[in-house]
């Protein structure tokens, strides 16, 4: 990005992902907001557009003929808050304002660190934390094209197992691969384990 305005630019948690012409999607935190930018395939600026909030580490996933990119904004009462934005990739445009994640109806409950992605089937998931970030517990529930939840959440974690940093891959015959960081049972023992799972998912409606 040298050479183009601002001259320099302290990224933090960037992220990015290549489309299918050769444009460059990023995401990062840039002064407190959220960064997202098209770069040209020799990575020079194309177009940047800010959205105001303190985000977590952004998620960039294909989504068909769209690449989506989501993560959570920080509240004024502690709690994240869910956001995310689908970018069209012909033309790669980005669009104005980021659409809220609806996981349920009530709100309250600090919901973070999403990871989206689309099954071998065409089905979409959202993995996120729910409750305290990094000290939460993690779920996953079926959402539509417009991010809202299409069925119930599903409990990945136990009642007594804390998770963060989630990450979904998709694989064959509709089964996800799922690898998150958990805490252990025993509230004596801190040790953080790597945790993969194969799930095997189905939409029940709410």
């Amino acid at each position: 990005l040298k050479g183009a305005p601002p001259k320099i630019m302290n990224f933090e948690v960037p992220v990015s992902h290549r489309a299918a012409d050769g444009t460059y999607v990023l995401a990062a935190r840039h002064g407190g907001s959220l960064v997202v930018a098209l770069l040209n395939g020799d990575k020079t600026m194309r177009t940047m557009r800010t959205y105001p909030g303190y985000p977590s580490l952004p998620d960039i996933t294909e989504d068909g003929d769209s690449i989506v990119v989501a993560t959570a904004m920080l509240q004024e009462n502690k709690k994240y808050a869910m956001k995310a934005l689908r970018l069209n990739t012909n033309p790669p445009e980005i669009p104005k304002a980021l659409v809220p994640l609806a996981t349920d109806d009530d709100g309250l409950e600090s919901e973070s660190d999403p990871d989206f992605t689309r099954d071998s089937k065409g089905q979409r998931w959202m993995s996120y934390v729910d409750g305290e970030r990094g000290n939460g517990h993690l779920e996953i529930v079926p959402v539509g094209e417009d991010f809202r939840a299409t069925g119930k959440p599903f409990e990945i974690t136990t009642e007594e197992e804390r998770a963060s940093e989630a990450r979904l891959v998709a694989l064959g015959d509709g089964v996800i691969l799922v690898a998150y960081l958990r805490e252990k049972a025993d509230p004596k023992d801190k040790t953080i384990e790597l945790v993969t799972e194969d799930l095997v998912c189905e939409v029940v409606k709410k």
